[in-house]
């Protein structure tokens, strides 16, 4: 077959081979180059006749219950091409289906993309199950026009499986997918255009899944459950996600910001069998502050709620919306000079005493400036250590040590080391090494208490196939890093996700929420 033409109909393999591959991990091969740049992808037929109605209506519903619908892929108009008219336009021909090329090579290609319905001269078994066969050929159809390859073609693919053909991806989500509707070597036809787990991931990963969902991974102290996903349109368009307990019941909130509007809404986290699931989000506070850098969220006042922090890098200004469990209060101005021009803010009780505190950090000087909350503003600032961190990737401040008290943590991803300068709460004692070539290229990194001891452990996620690996805390170290999840988030930009971590079940082990932003 020519290069760029790909087929959609998979040869037969014996029983043999498929017990030797059902063995195979899920992934998908995508050409990242030719992925589209919008998520809203035009469609039409060329030369659509009456005849073909029910046909055409079967194709718009197939595509848009198993790509569209876990995705934030949207497929638009669906009529008759015009000459002008771009996106993917569909030839209905008695041949073979076939798209010429992937993703957006097929922009506006005039017969960019051939389906058969008649089944008259190409693969005549189909007459009896039309339906069936025009389904299944258009859902992977329409994975190669969302610009993924045939899982075949992936260098990784087993011996036993030799259908190459095609134009090739350049990314691998995951391990070699037997059960891919775009892989030949699948026993089932096309996955009877059904999308196998990772074609799921896979599409996300490239699109997003719609600005307006997230993931809850509960945390088992040793792994992460598989994730329960939730989703309220409310939160579509949030530009902050913040995850902490605002009610005071244990469980950690979802916390969506809209930072034009000032508008605050919460999903509050459910408990029982309920529990990783959250309410429908509702606004708990409509107030627009100007100049905002950074929102956080912890317990500055120490009532037991976590309270919503707007920082500004401009000024220096911190500003307090006091949670009263049910709403955050109008926001007040707890300090302003403080952690100007800082590289990063945290909010974290480094003496131990209930109430979070208000952390700035100077990347060239590795200097951590701390003001104390007094529970209704943040006192005078002073140096609590130098030379901390200079040139460190990330800085977070946890209670890794058990002592109650959070400390200071620079971590360098080019080595993944993470350095510690314990809290002795007036002051950072001197920084130790805890752990080298955990999370080194990773793209978010967290410490949070995920086995549940009263230590916060070092956590890390790769993007790129949704990993997430921890270090435990010994109190005196990290300990042996190991994976606790795969494909969980799994995202081609940093621009679909965020990575947040709180206790959204109430048993004390801190659990992985991810939010996604489109």
């Amino acid at each position: 077959m020519a290069a760029g033409l790909l087929g959609g109909c998979g040869e037969s393999i014996n029983q043999e081979e498929v017990a030797a591959l059902s063995g195979q991990a899920s992934a998908l091969y995508v050409a990242s180059s030719r992925l589209w740049k919008s998520a809203t992808i035009p469609v039409c037929f060329e030369s659509p006749t009456a005849a073909t109605e029910t046909e055409r209506k079967w194709v718009q519903a197939a595509v848009e219950e198993t790509w569209q619908s876990v995705s934030a892929v949207r497929f638009t108009g669906w009529g008759a091409c015009s000459s002008a008219s771009k996106g993917v336009r569909i030839r209905i021909k008695d041949v073979g289906p076939y798209t010429l090329g992937l993703g957006k090579d097929l922009d506006g290609v005039k017969d960019g993309m051939v389906l058969n319905f008649a089944f008259s001269t190409w693969s005549p078994g189909c007459q009896t199950t039309r339906p069936y066969c025009i389904r299944v050929g258009a859902v992977h159809e329409f994975g190669h026009a969302l610009g993924f390859a045939h899982e075949q073609n992936r260098a990784d693919t087993p011996s036993s499986c030799t259908s190459e053909q095609g134009a090739d991806g350049d990314i691998t989500v995951g391990a070699w997918d037997l059960d891919s509707v775009m892989n030949y070597c699948n026993p089932r036809w096309t996955g009877d255009g059904m999308l196998s787990k990772t074609d799921i991931e896979g599409v996300r990963a490239a699109y997003g899944s719609g600005g307006d969902s997230w993931e809850s991974a509960l945390s088992t102290g040793t792994t992460l459950a598989t994730p329960l996903r939730s989703q309220d349109v409310q939160s579509r368009g949030a530009e902050e996600s913040l995850l902490a307990d605002v009610t005071g019941d244990g469980l950690a909130d979802l916390i969506v910001i809209f930072p034009a509007k000032g508008e605050y809404w919460v999903a509050e986290a459910q408990s029982g069998t309920a529990a990783g699931s959250f309410a429908p989000l509702r606004v708990w506070l409509r107030s627009p502050l100007s100049s905002i850098h950074r929102y956080l969220a912890a317990d500055v006042t120490g009532d037991g709620r976590s309270d919503v922090i707007a920082f500004s890098v401009a000024s220096g200004s911190w500003w307090v919306a006091p949670s009263t469990g049910a709403a955050f209060a109008a926001p007040t101005l707890w300090k302003s000079g403080h952690g100007t021009g800082s590289a990063a803010q945290l909010v974290a009780d480094v003496t131990g005493d209930g109430r979070a505190d208000a952390v700035a950090f100077f990347a060239a000087s590795g200097n951590w400036w701390v003001a104390l909350s007094t529970g209704s503003a943040f006192g005078s600032y002073a140096q609590w250590k130098s030379g901390h961190g200079a040139g460190s990737s990330a800085q977070l401040a946890a209670d890794v040590t058990g002592d109650g008290r959070a400390d200071a943590i620079a971590f360098f991803s080019a080595t993944g080391s993470w350095w510690v300068a314990p809290s002795t709460g007036s002051t950072f004692a001197a920084y130790a090494k805890w752990k080298s070539g955990h999370g080194a290229g990773s793209e978010t990194q967290l410490v949070t208490d995920v086995t549940g001891d009263g230590r916060a452990d070092a956590v890390v996620h790769f993007r790129s196939d949704g990993a997430l690996w921890v270090a435990p805390s010994t109190g005196t170290l990290f300990g042996t890093y190991a994976r606790w999840q795969s494909g969980l988030g799994t995202a081609l930009t940093a621009d679909l996700t965020r990575v947040l971590s709180g206790d959204v079940s109430g048993d004390g082990r801190a659990d992985v929420v991810i939010r996604w932003l489109k």
